[in-house]
Order: C-alpha cells, then sequence, then structure tokens
C-alpha cells in the first residue's frame, strides 16, 4: 500500500476516533488517536488501541496511559476500528492484521 492510501484510511480512521473523544471528554478519558513506534528503521502505526487520562498539571497537559480496555464500562463503545498495525519502511507500507497475517 503506498504512503497516500496509507494516509487516507489513517485520517478516516482519526476523524472516527476524535468524534468519539468528543463525546466521552467529559470523562477525563480518551482514546488516543494514533500511536507511532519507531524502531530498527520501520515505523509501527496503531490507531485507537490505547486509552489515556487527560491531567492537567501546574498549567501543563500530562498523558497517563489508562490500558486498551475500556477504562470504564458506563463509556459509550468507542467505534468499530479493525485491530491493525500498518509498518511502514520509507514511503512503502503493509497492513498487517492483529494475528500478524497480510
Amino acid at each position: 500500500m503506498d504512503l497516500e492510501r496509507v494516509t487516507s484510511f489513517l485520517d478516516e480512521l482519526k476523524r472516527e476516533v476524535y468524534a468519539y473523544n468528543e463525546k466521552v471528554r467529559h470523562t477525563g478519558f480518551y482514546l488516543k488517536p494514533v500511536h507511532l513506534v519507531y524502531k530498527n528503521g520501520m515505523k509501527y502505526i496503531y490507531v485507537g488501541r490505547y486509552w489515556y487520562v487527560l491531567k492537567r498539571e501546574k498549567g501543563k497537559i500530562r498523558w497517563i496511559y489508562a490500558g486498551m480496555k475500556k477504562p470504564k464500562e458506563s463509556l459509550p463503545d468507542p467505534p468499530a476500528i479493525p485491530k491493525i498495525t500498518i509498518v511502514c519502511n520509507g514511503d512503502a507500507c503493509e497492513v498487517l492484521s492483529e494475528l500478524g497475517i497480510k
């Protein structure tokens, strides 16, 4: 998959996460839109997988990791985002499922 298609796909998924976060912002919990990991020259992209609590301290914002599962049952269900990992090496990207299958 080329970088342009990956970017377009990510933009759509991020819009869904942003809309969801607007609904739950009063709780202090947020679904992180995109998590990037750089390792061995590769970029790994995870979308809507990790929960955080937003804390404001001394005029700064701190994101505190809250896990991979919905932190409160009372929260509405998050958008149905596929459990995928996008792996990029330069402009070439692969989409892997949760099981590591292309």
